[in-house]
This record gives C-alpha cells, sequence and structure tokens, in this order.
C-alpha cells in the first residue's frame, strides 16, 4: 500500500470513530497522520527504530491500525538485513586481509605461511574454494620451482579480485556461506596467522 493510500485509509477509519466529539476527533486524526508521515520519513531515512516508535504511538491510540503494524514489521525486519549486511562486510574485510597476506606470503615463498593464513580463512569459511585450492598448491609446489610461476599466474589473478578496506572483496564472494553469521552472532576473536 502506498504512503498515500495508508495516510488516507487511516484518516477513514478513524474518521469513523463515533466515541470522540469533533473537535477531539479531529485532534486524534492530525496525530496520527503526523506520526505516520514522521514514521514513513524515519523508515526512508533508514531509521528503522524511529519509525517503529513511531508506528507504537499510533497503535498506541489505535491498535488494530494494521497499516502501522505492518510498517513496524517492515522496519523491524529492515533492521535485521542491515545488521545482516553490517556483518557480512566484516566477514568479507576479514577474509581479504587474511588472503592477502596469504598472498603476499607465496610470493614471499613463504609456503608454510600461505597455508597458515589459508587455514585461517577456511577456519572462518570451511569450503571457500580459493583458500581451498590456493593451501593445496602452496603444499604441492613448495620446493619445485617450476611449479612456482603457474601457481603465481594463479595468484594474481586471485589478487586482481581482492580488495580491502571499508568495501572489501574478495574472488567468488557470491559462493561464501557465512557460516557463523546465524542468529547474528558476531564472529569469535581469534589470533590471526
Amino acid at each position: 500500500m502506498t504512503r498515500i493510500a495508508l495516510i488516507a485509509s487511516a484518516l477513514a477509519v478513524l474518521a469513523g470513530c463515533g466515541d470522540f466529539d469533533s473537535s477531539r476527533r479531529r485532534e486524534h486524526l492530525d496525530q496520527v497522520a503526523e506520526n505516520l508521515l514522521l514514521a514513513y520519513d524515519r523508515f526512508d531515512a533508514g531509521d528503522f527504530d524511529g519509525c517503529v516508535a513511531f508506528c507504537q504511538l499510533i497503535l498506541a491510540k489505535d491498535p488494530d491500525f494494521t497499516g502501522a503494524r505492518e510498517l513496524a514489521e517492515d522496519a523491524a525486519k529492515m533492521k535485521e538485513r542491515e545488521k545482516l549486511l553490517v556483518l557480512k562486510r566484516a566477514h568479507v574485510r576479514e577474509l581479504a586481509d587474511a588472503l592477502v597476506r596469504a598472498f603476499d606470503r607465496f610470493d614471499a615463498r613463504d609456503f608454510d605461511g600461505c597455508i597458515a593464513c589459508c587455514a585461517w580463512v577456511l577456519s572462518r569459511e570451511p569450503e571457500y574454494g580459493v583458500a581451498v585450492e590456493l593451501a593445496e598448491d602452496a603444499e604441492k609446489y613448495k620446493g619445485r620451482e617450476e611449479y612456482y610461476d603457474f601457481v603465481q599466474h594463479k595468484v594474481n589473478n586471485w589478487r586482481k579480485l581482492t580488495t580491502t578496506g571499508d568495501e572489501a572483496e574478495v574472488p567468488y564472494t557470491d559462493y561464501l556461506t557465512y557460516p557463523h553469521l546465524a542468529g547474528f552472532q558476531p564472529p569469535s576473536p581469534t589470533l590471526r596467522p
């Protein structure tokens, strides 16, 4: 339901309330309309707590107003999605940082260090293919100089797909499973390689 349709619906329902004298009814309608507009403004601004608070003011006066209840539920869902997105971004940043360390250690021919970094990534994202493949390659080819260039080519391609910082990216992000995010549990602190 659009914002205007919802407000019109609310005003029509509330206008039919016969237990108010006309001045009190008008005041009540004005408060509901104002709170509904403010709730929508808060929703549009991404202030989902503020939206819910204004909806609760409406519902305190009219508990049967489904539009305000639905808007409050939508705001609560959006807040949960926002929390999840923040946690997912933090997860990807951690993975990107660890992958860059793994790539750097591979470049330095510190294959055991590379494997340790990959193991840390796999402790966070158990089936992440890039970490699995890099760890296997580092183990398989350590000390075998003739294969270094072949693996180095893959590492350079992965490095191009990896960025760090606030908007971190890792190769094949779409395949991440975020196993530690069930129930919005923040990542447990672990020593990094």
